[in-house]
């Protein structure tokens, strides 16, 4: 394969490194494709995507296509030249074996960058509760969203800050538009960041973070890659378009009946040379993994295509529960959990504390045990999207009353080492809530472990609070931002907050510390909620523990009929039914029977042990 490769650096006057540094090893994948093992349809068809991707780099500048001479290269600083040539990876976009769409991609094996790690390599892209949210917005809003991906990205990014050579492929390049080929392992000078460098994604990002904002678009401090246009209508800002940026795909939402609209959506065309817009509807959108739909008044995410895909693992199940798991089982268990564990964390909130307690173990000390519970799971996420609950599903609602509600929950010491759990749940909805059922999104739900040892339940709820009024507060400035443009951050940017937010517990205790005279020292995690509280910039609500829908978060349960109601229907209310307080009485009476007959029993354990004293005595 490298048969020339010895005697071509003496003829080129090249400055080498053994043959050994060359060889890639590259991780197993199933997508990249060998080219030993094409036929001649497959050769002709990659030869033609080679072209092309040779095409982009040269249109785009990405190189400069004129290689250093041998009595430059001497010159060129070895520190600056990465070790390793280029190579092309081949791939068939199409959906099987027969269907053949032939893509290629030149890649610079930037692991061989001598100067790797010393430039930022960082850049944001948007956040699964942005797209949420505006996800809801838009269906509030009535606008159509459409998803895109751009052409060439990377290679489109900013040019380089910094001098960096790189060698031709083993094969080298062709010539194309009038440039002439290019020698194997020539060397050849960057001027854009490609695919495989560490600046890459950054470079794009700021190229397209410049370009958008020339168009007036605003960029969310609070939400990188997260786009806002508004218009002034009177005194008020009104959103016209919203653009949430994920490297090279995007979803695009806005007014249709606005002429800001078509003149961005026609800019974004041109500049950003997008290869398809699709627009969402009945038929599934494949956006990042996902699959969206959109219909007059919903819309829908989902990822069963994925999770169709998950397989249990085979464990000899004569296998005891307590033994250990070899190396290479806990290899496939960890990789089997992260798998379910992507849809779950997304989009399935009944499932969540269970796939989440399955992470709990070092990977030292996970069991056969661990391994069946795992499996259970992978059927269970199976068996819900049959059912179609392995999806999240945005409805209209008022967005003029737009409103945060919080439901929040905790269990005290009954996970590994006594540890304790804490879950909330984001939603939008209405402030009409409060007197019944509303529309309702969930846009973001959390269920993990409290990080500290917590001594009570009442310490336990208190760590629960501090975490889900901190989200809470989040998800209410940027909807704001999306809404009404971004606030200017000052020290009291939590009273300037317009958008209404609502936390819900139902831990009495929690209730009666931050609303009544406590005798107790109140806990630090409350001294912040009480401010937020009394400061009405937060409304906090007791409710009965039958009517809590953040209940699934922290304890194996089966879904109640409320969390079913709101997951499957959107709808929820924060007044409990008349059942549901009579359920909840019948609760505190229990609760106040077994409290008497705990003290019936201390009274008698005392009085028995006065009159062992006393007999002692006599």
């Amino acid at each position: 394969m490298f048969a020339s490769w010895n005697a071509l650096p003496g003829r080129l006057g090249i400055r080498t490194r053994p043959l050994e540094q060359y060889l890639l090893r590259l991780r197993p994948n199933a997508k990249e494709l060998d080219e030993r093992f094409f036929n001649e349809r497959e050769k002709r068809e990659f030869e033609k995507s080679d072209l092309e991707e040779w095409r982009q780099w040269i249109r785009k500048a990405t190189v400069d296509t004129n290689p250093v001479t041998p009595e430059e290269v001497q010159r060129v600083p070895e520190e600056r030249i990465i070790s390793s040539p280029m190579r092309h990876v081949r791939t068939n976009k199409g959906t099987g074996e027969e269907d053949l769409i032939a893509k290629s991609r030149i890649i610079i094996p930037g692991h061989t960058d001598p100067q790797l790690g010393l430039y930022r390599a960082d850049a944001p892209t948007t956040t699964g509760l942005a797209e949420f949210i505006v996800a809801a917005i838009a269906v509030c809003s009535d606008w159509i969203g459409e998803v895109f991906d751009i052409s060439g990205a990377f290679l489109s990014g900013l040019p380089m800050e910094r001098e960096c050579y790189v060698r031709a492929p083993r094969d080298g390049l062709p010539s194309v538009d009038g440039v002439p080929a290019i020698r194997p392992y020539a060397l050849l000078r960057l001027l854009k960041a490609a695919y495989g460098l560490q600046e890459a994604p950054r470079l794009w990002y700021l190229q397209i973070r410049t370009i958008l904002l020339a168009m007036r678009f605003a960029e969310l401090r609070c939400a990188r890659a997260v786009f806002v246009l508004h218009e002034l209508v009177g005194e008020v800002w009104r959103l016209v378009v919203v653009l949430v940026v994920h490297v090279d795909d995007g979803m695009f939402f806005g007014d249709r009946t606005s002429p800001e609209y078509h003149r961005v959506r026609g800019e974004i065309d041109r500049k950003f040379h997008i290869k398809k817009w699709q627009e969402l509807g009945s038929e599934e959108v494949d956006y990042l993994g996902m699959q969206w739909t959109q219909g007059k008044d919903y819309m829908e995410v989902d990822m069963d295509r994925y999770i169709k895909k998950l397989e249990t693992i085979e464990v000899d199940e004569d296998k005891d529960i307590e033994e250990l798991l070899e190396e290479p089982m806990r290899k496939s268990y960890k990789s089997a959990h992260a798998k379910l564990r992507w849809p779950v964390s997304h989009l399935v909130p009944c499932m969540a504390y269970q796939v989440g307690q399955l992470s709990q173990k070092s990977r030292e000390k996970l069991t056969y045990g661990d391994f069946y519970d795992l499996n259970e799971a992978i059927s269970e996420a199976k068996i819900q999207m049959q059912q179609g609950e392995t999806r999240l599903r945005f409805v209209r609602m008022n967005i003029d009353k737009i409103c945060v509600l919080t439901p929040l929950d905790a269990s005290f010491a009954k996970e590994e080492h006594l540890k304790s759990q804490c879950g909330f749940m984001n939603i939008l909805t209405t402030t009409d809530i409060a007197d019944g059922p509303e529309p309702c999104n969930i846009v973001e739900f959390q269920s993990s472990t409290i990080p500290r040892r917590v001594k009570s339940t009442l310490a336990a709820e208190s760590s629960a609070l501090s975490t889900a009024i901190d989200r809470h507060l989040y998800v209410r400035l940027l909807v704001q931002a999306i809404l009404y443009r971004e606030l200017e951050y000052t020290s009291n940017w939590r009273a300037e907050l317009i958008i209404p937010g609502i936390c819900v517990t139902d831990a009495g205790s929690l209730y009666d510390h931050l609303y009544k005279t406590a005798e107790r020292q109140i806990l630090i995690d409350l001294l912040t909620a009480r401010d937020l509280i009394e400061e009405k910039i937060i409304d906090f609500r007791w409710c009965p523990t039958t009517h809590m829908l953040a209940d699934m978060l922290t304890k194996m349960m089966t879904p109640t009929k409320i969390q079913k109601e709101l997951y499957l229907n959107n709808v929820y209310s924060l007044s409990p039914s008349t059942e549901d307080l009579e359920q909840e009485e019948h609760r505190k009476q229990l609760r106040q029977q077994q409290r008497n007959r705990a003290k019936e029993r201390k009274r008698e354990r005392k009085a028995a042990s006065e009159q062992k004293c006393l007999k002692k005595i006599a």
